[in-house]
């Protein structure tokens, strides 16, 4: 797969026309990336082959590189009075709720050293997240919870699927909740007034989200029919689960429930007003989603991620898996002020940690404000979000070890929150705090949710394009939380409708 890129010059051709004038000169110079990767399975369908008539907007290129496609196009080519057009940008607008903000994984998508696939070569044969193959005899009668699991699967009403927690080390079997716990799940985030994305001020496993995700996690682990881990009587698994892990088990929830996937759109996002083109197809959500960067396993990994048999692994066989990345070992980051010399040490959280660390953080900021406790659920929530940004470096607390200010060290738990509250005023350790969390998720990841980029059918223009400093890979991250609450809402809407 090459990854040369090319530059095209808006504009006429230098070698054709006058010496361009200085307004011209300042024209923007967009950058093609790589062609839409090779693909292991197909991801698509027509979109006859849809089950049902739910149907969502997806990104066609990262969420900078549309802002900047849209920046750099004259207005007077957009124009949406045309019906054409007025459905293009609808399918734009909407398919931004589908990307991660603020270009988060997308630099390890575009890093040249890295090769992300679908499917990992392991020593007994290819690993991947998959649906379990059904075992059936036809001189066999089936009865009870056995015969509605094969019904299901046959009417391809939810299969059970088998996800690979690449960032964990073990694998985990998920059933498909039915119609009724899914309307059960809306209705208890409809009355927790749930908001995901923007809220979140685009940080990713940020407080503010692990508040608003917990209960989409407890509902995920009950349809956990079993795991590779071999855990003891009152273990919690969330202490195993590293964090990075939260989207491929929503995703693979999703695939068990939307089984025979569902209608999506994408537009074509590389000429603005000249191509207002929008593909409308079947998604199949268990091909070519989940991606692993295969150079960032060791062979000891490759060998220990064969064993799919429940219970197959022990705690320690995983812990060896996990500590086999170098690159998740703690992180020094140093920023120098004019009073202190200040050293955070980054870690990896797990999933627990991840939640308690909200829980304590919306359970504080109610503590210390009990005028919180008194106001309407809206209002409560915009208190939330004012003293998230007030207290921004908290939102990362689970991922600090320990903090370091001249000789001072504080390693315990109230210790570092009350020290990132406080140093979330200081707009120097702020910001390079922020940078190196971002950076040291984006550098730790090994796995993740995207869609492939495509070429335009219509004009044949590829999709991830962007300046000649926006990195721009050939898939897409997806924000599966706010995807999967979505087609959440969508199923119910559609359920109502009978």
């Amino acid at each position: 797969m090459t990854t040369e890129s090319y530059e095209i010059i808006v504009g006429d051709d230098p070698e054709q026309s006058p010496k361009s004038d200085q307004h011209d000169s300042a024209q923007p110079t967009i950058t093609v990336g790589p062609p839409p990767p090779t693909l292991e399975y197909e991801y698509s369908l027509p979109a006859d082959k849809a089950p049902r008539s739910i149907s969502v907007s997806l990104p066609s290129a990262t969420a900078v590189e549309v802002v900047q496609r849209l920046e750099d196009s004259p207005n007077e080519l957009l124009d949406l009075t045309s019906e054409t057009q007025k459905r293009w940008s609808t399918v734009v607008s909407e398919g931004q709720n589908g990307s991660l903000f603020q270009n988060a994984y997308v630099n390890p998508l575009a890093d040249t050293e890295r090769e992300w696939v679908t499917t990992i070569d392991g020593p007994t044969g290819p690993l991947r997240s998959s649906t379990p193959r059904v075992k059936k005899s036809a001189n066999v009668k089936y009865t009870g919870a056995q015969a509605r699991r094969i019904a299901r699967t046959e009417l391809g009403m939810g299969v059970a699927f088998g996800v690979a927690l690449w960032h964990s080390g073990f694998w985990v079997r998920l059933r498909p909740p039915t119609e009724g716990a899914m309307l059960e799940l809306y209705q208890n985030l409809t009355q927790e007034k749930v908001t995901l994305g923007r809220a979140t001020y685009g940080l990713i496993f940020s407080n503010m989200g692990g508040y608003y995700s917990r209960m989409l996690l407890d509902f995920v682990l009950e349809y956990v029919v079993d795991t590779s881990l071999m855990l003891d009587e009152g273990d919690d698994i969330r202490n195993y689960i590293q964090v990075q892990d939260l989207p491929v088990l929503y995703w693979g929830l999703a695939c068990a429930h939307w089984s025979r996937g569902f209608l999506y759109s994408r537009p074509c996002v590389a000429k603005p007003g000249e191509c207002s083109h929008v593909i409308t197809e079947t998604l199949n959500l268990r091909e070519e989603m989940h991606v692993v960067d295969k150079k960032r396993l060791t062979p000891y990994q490759k060998q220990h991620m064969a064993k799919l048999q429940p219970r197959s692994m022990t705690k320690q066989s995983v812990q060896q898996y996990c500590d086999e990345f170098i690159s998740r070992g703690p992180w020094a980051v140093n920023v120098k002020t004019p009073s202190a010399d200040v050293k955070f040490i980054l870690k990896s959280p797990t999933a627990l940690q991840h939640i308690q660390a909200s829980y304590n953080w919306v359970n504080g900021i109610e503590e210390t404000y009990p005028q919180s406790l008194g106001i309407d659920t809206k209002e409560r929530q915009k208190f939330l979000l004012n003293q998230g940004r007030a207290s921004l470096m908290r939102q990362y607390e689970h991922y600090v070890q320990s903090i370091q200010i001249n000789d001072i060290l504080i390693d315990d738990a109230e210790g570092i929150s009350g020290t990132l509250e406080d140093m979330s005023g200081d707009e120097q350790i702020r910001t390079e705090f922020l940078k190196a969390v971002a950076k040291y998720i984006d550098d730790t990841v090994v796995s993740m949710i995207a869609i492939p980029s495509f070429t335009c059918p219509a004009c044949g223009s590829q999709q991830n394009i962007g300046r000649p400093d926006t990195p721009h890979p050939n898939r897409i991250p997806l924000s599966v939380e706010r995807l999967f609450f979505l087609l959440l809402a969508l199923q119910v809407g559609e359920i109502e409708s009978r």
